[in-house]
């Protein structure tokens, strides 16, 4: 693998399998914050038009965690 396609992961000194780890975290950690945006809504805390924009920022973030740790 040249220089110029090794991952971020390995030229930052962690290993593939360790920086997935940490992705997979990362991606609990967001379902988790999904869980208190239901809540906030149910309590009406937050408005609808508010949640929706939150649960899509969401979504946007998933779905590009997931991608970067199945491209690894």
């Amino acid at each position: 693998m040249s220089e110029r396609t090794q991952p971020e992961a390995i030229k930052t000194g962690q290993t593939i399998p360790v920086f997935k780890q940490f992705l997979n975290i990362a991606l609990r950690s967001a379902i988790e914050v999904v869980t208190g945006l239901f809540l906030s809504k149910k309590r009406n805390y937050i408005t609808e038009q508010l949640f929706k924009k939150l649960y899509e920022d969401y979504e946007l973030r998933r779905k590009m965690i997931t991608k970067l740790r199945n491209s690894l």
